[in-house]
């Protein structure tokens, strides 16, 4: 009898913790899916295909249910836009510090050859080799990626302060890859 009641308990303690990971319905899901489409003409995330942006979304979207499962609760909050805006900055920081090779979101390759700064004909291992350079420069000035990516995407969402330009192309001489600059002679 004992046993029974145990294993009763226990069955009811698994029902419950199963229950309770996944508050949200499909469509509430769906529904936070859209509103983080109003980050994508941000910076980091415009340079993401659809299909990694909806990776991306899932994990936002995952972490915004598990601290707010009750999604009415979330709505209905004033700062709601600015609960959304921090977990999107905390998961790029993430993705950052998870893999430096993820800065080609924030800084894409052909966008670097365009504006001079790299040459059109690095390989994979070159790049990141530039990527990592670029993030040991930003860690080190900005102290935290978190620090970083607020400042890149919410208060300067360009992105094209002298500083960067000046960390790119130290990390491009520093790798060997800068542009070869064009020597004219005179007569």
């Amino acid at each position: 009898m004992m046993k029974k009641i145990l294993l009763m308990g226990l069955l009811a303690g698994v029902v419950l913790s199963c229950s309770q990971e996944r508050r949200w319905s499909n469509e509430q899901r769906r529904e936070m899916r859209k509103e983080l489409r109003q980050f994508k003409h941000r910076n980091y995330l415009k340079n993401m295909d659809d299909p990694t942006f909806d990776q991306f979304s899932e994990v936002v979207v995952g972490e915004v249910e598990q601290d707010y499962p009750d999604y009415q609760d979330l709505v209905a909050m004033p700062a709601m836009q600015d609960t959304v805006t921090y977990v999107v900055v905390s998961v790029i920081a993430d993705d950052l510090a998870a893999n430096y090779r993820n800065m080609r979101y924030m800084f894409p390759y052909k966008e670097l050859v365009t504006r001079g700064i790299l040459p059109d004909s690095l390989t994979e291992s070159q790049q990141d080799m530039f990527y990592s350079c670029l993030a040991k420069k930003i860690n080190q000035n900005y102290g935290s990626l978190d620090d970083f990516v607020l400042t890149a995407m919410v208060v300067d969402s360009t992105v094209t302060s002298q500083l960067l330009t000046s960390f790119q192309q130290q990390c491009a001489m520093d790798t060997g890859m800068q542009v070869a600059a064009e020597m004219t002679m005179e007569d």
